[in-house]
């Protein structure tokens, strides 16, 4: 849902801006959907939980009243649990994407042939409404690398910490990549 609504904001931020070329208004899009990711998922939940009041300036810093003033064993349990979490969700949405992607577009199918099961008896009048409604949708390549780059990141920032962040980054690309495929092959048959 965030990451949705911040998909929107940074291309509408973008275009307001107003690059010269696609190439470089696609470059601002990967750039900002990528520092808004990874400030969502790599630090804010890290300034949530930190207590930085011994720190000066005290006034700004007694906002900072978090449980830990440190990564002592108890943050990898409360916090580092939090992190291997929504690394996890990011590891299953590319397979939920193509099911969901799957079922409406097999819905829109149905709805176009007038639930008969026969794919030539369409109710499209030209060939654009045709291909929208058996075709899944465009594969959005800026979010795809911002989602790539903010995973890495992730893994590096606390990977030290948390090893087994490296065999699921390299995991959760994986999936990324396979349902890519998936979702390719699928639409040209």
């Amino acid at each position: 849902m965030i990451n949705t609504i911040l998909k929107k904001l940074v291309v509408a931020l973008v275009s307001w801006i107003g690059e010269d070329t696609i190439s470089q208004q696609k470059g601002s899009v990967v750039k900002g959907a990528f520092l808004g990711q990874f400030f969502n998922t790599g630090f804010i939940i890290l300034i949530v939980n930190a207590n930085m009041k011994q720190h000066k300036p005290r006034e700004f810093w007694k906002l900072f009243n978090g449980p830990f003033s440190d990564y002592l064993p108890q943050w990898y349990i409360e916090v580092g649990v939090k992190i291997i979490t929504t690394y996890t969700v990011q590891g299953i949405m590319p397979f939920v994407n193509v099911v969901k992607e799957t079922i409406i577009r097999r819905l829109k199918g149905s709805l176009d042939q007038g639930c008969s099961g026969n794919r030539y008896q369409t109710k499209s009048r030209t060939i654009q409404n045709y291909k929208m409604a058996y075709s899944g949708p465009d594969m959005p390549i800026h979010f795809k690398y911002s989602e790539a780059l903010n995973i890495t990141f992730l893994a590096m920032l606390y990977g030290f910490g948390m090893p087994i962040m490296y065999p699921m980054a390299m995991a959760i690309i994986s999936n990324q990549r396979l349902c890519e495929r998936i979702q390719v092959a699928y639409n040209y048959t």
